[in-house]
């Protein structure tokens, strides 16, 4: 599907037989406060990649990039967040020494935009981000499971959310070796 054309929204599929502006109710995506704010979000950390609001073939609303999107996926918003200057677009590539060792090259940890690796930082940055879209359990549930699991040693966040709005990474140093753990957030 070519973004590069003009893409039918659903605006342009309004239905005339319920009067002209009013929606098919049927075809009206229903989302809450929450996951608005999650898709603006994802949207914002896609600034550089010019996202779209799309309505899935399963019927859920998500933001993708014109890439990202598949032939039975409808176009409902053309989304943009322009960058406030040229600082901070170099993409740079973190690394962790977890026990003395080199970790991060060639993992998802070349895409990350932020490493959290203490419980204050935790406490400071990451559950006061996601304290904006999650319900008060949820927020006490990220926090068990970041702080409760010896083996966690790094939180880490992805532009866009891309690993799905309602996850959280970290790294697990489980059986001695670095790993990638994704806590569901529910």
């Amino acid at each position: 599907m070519s973004i590069e054309t003009r893409v039918p929204t659903y605006a342009d599929k309004l239905s005339t037989e319920n009067g002209p502006g009013k929606p098919d109710a049927a075809k009206v995506a229903s989302v809450n406060a929450n996951l608005l704010r999650r898709l603006a979000e994802k949207a914002d950390g896609l600034r550089d990649e010019h996202p779209y609001l799309v309505r899935l073939a399963t019927g859920e609303i998500d933001v993708r990039t014109a890439r990202e999107i598949r032939g039975d996926e409808e176009v409902l918003l053309d989304l943009h967040t322009e960058n406030s200057g040229p600082g901070l677009t170099l993409k740079p590539a973190i690394r962790l020494m977890i026990d003395g060792k080199p970790y991060g090259a060639g993992t998802e940890l070349d895409k990350a935009d932020a490493v959290f690796t203490s419980q204050s930082a935790i406490e400071k940055f990451v559950l006061p981000y996601y304290q904006r879209f999650s319900t008060p359990d949820q927020l006490n549930d990220i926090a068990k499971k970041l702080f409760r699991d010896p083996s966690v040693a790094a939180g880490h966040h992805l532009p866009a959310s891309s690993y799905g709005m309602d996850k959280i990474r970290a790294v697990t140093l489980e059986s001695g070796t670095p790993t990638f753990i994704e806590f569901t957030v529910r």
